[in-house]
């Protein structure tokens, strides 16, 4: 299994449903840097669920600071940015992909999306391009264009999971291995708020590689 890390890459969509996810990450400029937490335990990123003490020592839930105000989530936790991230699902050749857009680049990607259906183009038949340019401003960083219109079809051969599922993927190899049926993984991904289809195309991969 693995997933998707590119920047700049050519790709369709398998279908347009979007799946939001908030996270926290280290700071711009503490990206380099290990942070510690209060027991002193380097800490893993990004952070989506638990909880974060703030510089006042008060713990507080990851689900709450996703409402906390932009202005009182920099001055409670300096050494941190917080953001929502788009997950879709992409094909690129003929490997189904989950991916992670920025805010930026899922906006633009909808944009796209809304003028084909305004000319009455299906967006699942094109194929789109996204670009990155490290040197530009964060909102200007990601560009989406159409590269080609009224393509058949996309045949899939492959589906692959993303870091998150990937994360459950392994949980399950770890603590189930090969008696984990098709049920149960199933179940256990919904849970998760895997949808039922993704869980089954990840559950095929699951079981060629378990021995």
């Amino acid at each position: 299994m693995e997933f998707l890390k590119e920047k700049d890459m050519k790709f369709r969509l398998k279908n347009l449903e979007v799946r939001t996810d908030f996270a926290i990450w280290k700071s711009w400029d503490k990206r380099n840097e290990e942070i510690k937490d209060v027991a002193g335990n380097i800490m893993k990123f990004p952070i989506r669920d638990g909880v974060l003490t703030n510089n006042k020592g008060v713990i507080k839930d990851v689900n709450d600071i996703s409402f906390m105000p932009m202005n009182d989530f920099k001055e409670q936790y300096p050494d941190y940015k917080k953001g929502f991230q788009f997950i879709r699902q992409i094909i690129i050749g003929d490997v189904e992909y989950s991916y992670t857009f920025s805010l930026t680049a899922n906006k633009r990607l909808k944009d796209k999306i809304a003028d084909l259906k305004l000319v009455g183009k299906d967006p699942l038949k094109v194929e789109f391009e996204q670009l990155f340019d490290k040197s530009k401003s964060p909102a200007d960083m990601y560009s989406i264009k159409i590269i080609a219109v009224d393509l058949p079809e996309a045949k899939i051969s492959k589906t692959t999971a993303s870091g998150r599922e990937y994360e459950i993927i392994e949980a399950i190899r770890n603590r189930i291995g090969k008696d984990c049926t098709k049920e149960r993984f199933i179940d256990i991904m919904n849970k998760n708020d895997i949808t039922e289809q993704i869980a089954t195309e990840l559950y095929k991969e699951y079981n060629k590689h378990i021995v």
